[in-house]
């Protein structure tokens, strides 16, 4: 069977706790009145809103063999999502605390975990089958201690070359965006098809403040297409022929978590119908406006096809 997308990198759980109007001071304690946990990670999240669009995908990752590592096989299995997860026997799975405000705006705080033991090894092993897919995509850089710098030039390079998009989304630095590491990006670029960073990581990877000419920057460095998440505002899309900015849909926000990893499943499902810039954006919009506002739980509150379709039809009769 062919695969639409294969993505590889960070598969971790996301306790979230929301509707959170502060932060608890060092000492005190706060209750919070909704609560979740989910299979999350850049990779993950991108999976299972792939698999929620309707897109055969998979997924190659590592856990760790604990009761979240076992929460996640499972769910992945539910979403009928074609894994092959490494589990490691000696270090607990990732683990992500997300604190939301009641706007929807989040603060993380991350436990790498079996991330760190994932390597470039455990991707060889599976060459062949992400060798089935159309496209492959890799998300959660800086968890990926062993898959960083030269090792992602590595993998999708290789890829590339045999006639693959590759797709890429880094996240944020938490190291804070060093030189080196903004070095080691733009190399990463050069093996890239589709980047989808957002317009704090684009700034700090080019130094433009205009989303504009962030994107024109990147497309130098090598990929053929770029879509910058600008949050409320919506996204820009650009390649080296044209370009489509589109407006955000006004939603009202709930849990922005794994919004832009939405967003991106969006996107790659429009780049590989082979849509216009400006349907790929809408359609990728409206996709992450939906999870934004979602009050669902687990992987439910992603949408599927037919609920952004809708979703589009009717912004599109009220405008």
């Amino acid at each position: 069977m062919v695969l639409d997308v294969v993505a590889v990198g960070n598969l971790n759980v996301d306790l979230i706790f929301a509707s959170m109007r502060s932060i608890p001071r060092w000492g005190e304690e706060i209750l919070v009145k909704d609560f979740d946990m989910r299979v999350a990670g850049s990779a993950g999240y991108f999976a299972i809103a792939s698999a929620r669009l309707g897109m055969e995908c998979g997924l190659v990752a590592c856990v760790g063999n604990d009761i979240f590592g076992d929460f996640m096989l499972k769910e992945l299995k539910d979403e009928r999502i074609k894994a092959r997860i490494m589990v490691e026997r000696s270090t607990a799975s990732g683990i992500c605390v997300s604190i939301v405000r009641n706007d929807g705006e989040r603060a993380f705080v991350s436990y790498a975990g079996s991330l760190s033991k994932f390597s470039l090894e455990d991707i060889r092993h599976n060459f062949k089958f992400i060798s089935r897919a159309r496209a492959l995509y890799y998300g959660g850089y800086f968890f990926m201690q062993n898959l960083m710098a030269s090792k992602a030039e590595e993998l999708m390079g290789f890829f590339k070359n045999s006639g693959i998009v590759t797709v890429f989304d880094t996240g944020w630095d938490p190291e804070g965006w060093s030189q080196r590491t903004v070095k080691e990006i733009r190399r990463i670029l050069k093996f890239v098809s589709v980047f989808l960073p957002n317009s704090k990581e684009a700034w700090e990877i080019t130094g433009c403040t205009s989303p504009e000419k962030a994107a024109r920057k990147i497309l130098s460095y090598g990929p053929e297409v770029v879509a910058i998440k600008l949050g409320p505002r919506g996204c820009l899309v650009v390649n080296e022929n044209e370009k489509a900015k589109i407006h955000g849909f006004k939603c009202d926000a709930f849990d922005a978590t794994g919004a832009g990893d939405a967003f991106n499943a969006g996107f790659m499902l429009g780049y590989l119908s082979g849509w216009n810039l400006r349907e790929i954006a809408e359609f990728a919009n409206a996709t992450g406006a939906l999870t934004v506002s979602s009050r669902r739980k687990g992987t439910d509150r992603f949408p599927n096809r037919k609920e952004v379709e809708e979703f589009l039809v009717e912004r599109s009769s009220n405008s």
